[in-house]
C-alpha cells in the first residue's frame, strides 16, 4: 500500500531530497539517487532498485499507483511549485528518489566462468565524465542487449540524474560492474577467463572493425571525449581498434563511436 500526502509548504523537511537539485548532490553521500520525468520513472519502478518515495504532480497519482507495485509514500505537489523546489525550470512533474546499488567489486565477479556464458559481449568506460555522453553508451548498451557494463576509473556518476534521463531509465537494467584498478582487471580478464579486450583508439596499430579476428567472449572499452583511452589500458588490450574515417574527419564522438561499434559487435553474437 502507498502513503500518500498532500504537501502544502515547500519548507517541508520531507521534501529535503529533492530540494535545490542543481546545485547539491547530498543524493550520493546518502546512497540514494533522483530520477526525473515518467520516463525515467516508470523504469525505476519497474526495476529492481527500490524507490524510497516519489514526489508528483497531482495529474500523475494514479499512474504512479498503478506502476509502483511495492509500498510506498507518495507526495503529491501542484505542478507550479516544483521549479522553486528543485532550482532549475522543470515541468515534467514526477521526481522519485532511490537507493543507489553499489558497482559490483572485482572481487565478486572476476574469475566466475562456472556461472558465466561461453559467448558475451561487454561494454566498458574509463574516463568518460560527460553524462550525456554516458547515458548514452549505457541506452545503446540496453538497445542492443548488451547487458553488462564495466565502469573504470575517472567516469562521471553512473546514477546522476543528467546519466538517467540521457539513458531514457534504460540504464538500471544493467549490471554495473566497478575497476578502478583497471589494468589489473584487463589482465585478470585476459588470462584468468578468455575475454578478448578490445580498445577503441587511435593508436598507430589500430584495425577496422572488419580487421578483427572475434572471440567469443568480448569487452569494448571505451574513454574519455578528449583523450580516449590511457595508455596503459590501450598496451594491456588484446586488440587496438578504430573506425575509419572519411572526408578527413578525425573522430567521433564517443557515444556515436560507441554505438557503431558495438553494434557492429552485437550482430557477431
Amino acid at each position: 500500500m502507498h502513503e500518500i500526502f498532500s504537501i502544502e509548504s515547500l519548507d517541508d523537511s520531507r521534501l529535503e531530497p529533492y530540494r535545490d537539485l542543481r546545485h547539491r548532490n547530498l543524493t550520493h553521500f546518502s546512497q540514494r539517487f533522483i530520477a526525473e520525468g515518467w520516463s525515467v520513472v516508470e523504469r525505476l519502478l519497474e526495476s529492481s532498485f527500490v524507490t524510497e518515495s516519489v514526489l508528483c504532480a497531482p495529474k500523475f497519482l494514479e499512474k504512479v499507483q498503478a506502476k509502483w507495485k511495492q509500498s510506498g509514500t507518495i507526495y503529491v505537489l501542484p505542478n507550479e511549485q516544483f521549479s522553486e523546489l528543485v532550482g532549475f525550470n522543470f515541468h515534467r512533474g514526477v521526481l522519485a528518489c532511490a537507493h543507489r546499488k553499489r558497482l559490483l567489486p572485482p572481487g565478486e565477479w572476476l574469475n566466475e566462468d562456472i556461472n558465466r556464458p561461453q559467448k558475451f559481449l561487454w561494454g566498458g568506460v574509463v574516463g568518460v565524465q560527460d553524462p550525456e555522453n554516458f547515458g548514452s553508451i549505457l541506452r545503446t548498451c540496453c538497445g542492443l542487449g548488451i547487458d553488462t557494463v564495466l565502469v573504470g576509473p575517472d567516469c562521471c556518476d553512473p546514477y546522476s540524474r543528467r546519466v538517467l534521463r540521457t539513458s531514457m531509465g534504460n540504464s538500471l537494467k544493467l549490471r554495473l560492474l566497478g575497476a578502478e584498478r583497471i589494468e589489473e582487471v584487463i589482465r585478470d580478464l585476459r588470462q584468468r577467463n578468455q575475454v578478448q579486450v578490445i580498445s577503441a583508439c587511435l593508436a598507430n596499430d589500430s584495425v577496422g572493425l572488419q580487421e578483427v579476428r572475434w572471440q567469443p567472449r568480448r569487452l569494448i572499452l571505451l574513454g574519455n571525449e578528449g583523450h580516449g583511452l590511457p595508455a596503459s589500458v590501450q598496451q594491456e588490450s588484446d586488440v587496438r581498434l578504430k573506425i575509419d574515417m572519411q572526408l578527413g574527419t578525425d573522430s567521433l564522438n564517443v557515444s556515436v563511436a560507441a554505438g557503431i561499434i558495438l553494434h557492429y559487435a552485437a550482430r557477431l553474437c
